[in-house]
């Protein structure tokens, strides 16, 4: 299902982000700019999001959400790559192939899709997961223990595959990102990569969006 970019009516206009309706059930209101009222421009988003089937939907952008109950607020946050180092010796990581990339899309949905406004991997991004070198498995000795992307300094994704394992994979993939400082976004509703985060040393930076329940 495709995003809209350019939504428009009397009221103003959004960007209508569709992706997530087939894997959850949810849509999410973009607000680029109200010309009328902002009730009457998401009315209007609404109406289309529940006609392509999401049964929730979400809003945020440039508008005065005052009046909607706050439902996901995403975070940065960031710690110094050598506190996160040295990786532990037996953990590895091993970048996802052609014969691999739809296993990994499938642990990441899995695991992805209780997560506040997490992306999920669709089948086109399945498609180019072995292409850059973002996507990766995370091993300890001879049992898989996670995954994770990594561009950049930005850590995009981790999660652990095996109970107890998320500060080894943390570590692992620091070891992968360039630069002083590893870099992450996170829904302060996640409560338990929340923990993880604080107790590793990433720094609660502002709020970089907060999602609003419709």
């Amino acid at each position: 299902m495709k995003d809209i970019p350019v939504f428009s009516c009397p009221d103003g206009i959004a960007t209508l982000i569709l992706r997530e309706v087939p894997f959850r059930g949810e849509g999410y209101i973009l607000v680029r700019g109200v010309f009328g009222t902002l009730e009457g421009l998401l009315a209007e988003c609404a109406g289309f999001c529940r006609a392509a089937g999401a049964e929730r939907l979400f809003a945020a952008g440039e508008a005065d959400f005052s009046g909607y109950p706050a439902a996901i607020r995403i975070l940065g946050r960031s710690a110094p790559r050598e506190s996160l180092l040295p990786a532990p010796e037996a953990v590895r990581l091993v970048p996802v192939t052609e014969k691999t990339a739809a296993d990994w899309a499938r642990e990441y949905n899995a695991r992805f899709r209780a997560v506040p406004a997490a992306e999920s991997c669709s089948p086109a991004e399945e498609r180019a997961l072995a292409a850059g070198g973002e996507a990766l498995w995370i091993w300890d000795g001879a049992e898989r223990i996670g995954l994770g992307r990594v561009r950049g300094s930005e850590l995009l994704a981790v999660a652990a595959l095996q109970p107890g394992a998320g500060e080894r994979c943390v570590r692992a993939l620091a070891a992968r990102c360039a630069g002083p400082e590893v870099r992450l976004t996170c829904a302060e509703e996640n409560g338990r990569a929340m923990r993880l985060y604080d107790r590793l040393g990433f720094s609660r930076g502002a709020e970089e969006r907060v999602w609003f329940s419709i």
